[in-house]
């Protein structure tokens, strides 16, 4: 059996979602065909009041 990796499709899934932490990719098929590929990442950025909060719990 050949290796999955070979074929484009497999290769561009694996690289979109490389480094990807938080997010979603989306796979899109039309008529049994893989046609397009979304990529979104989410970065959340904690605020200084947050962590003040965070530490007052402990």
């Amino acid at each position: 059996m050949d290796n999955p990796t070979h074929d484009p499709k497999v290769y561009r899934i694996l690289e979109a979602l490389k480094g990807l932490e938080y997010g979603s990719l989306l796979i899109t098929i039309h008529d049994s065909k893989m046609v397009q590929l979304e990529r979104t990442e989410k970065h959340r950025f904690v605020t200084e009041r947050k962590q003040e909060n965070d530490n007052r719990h402990r």
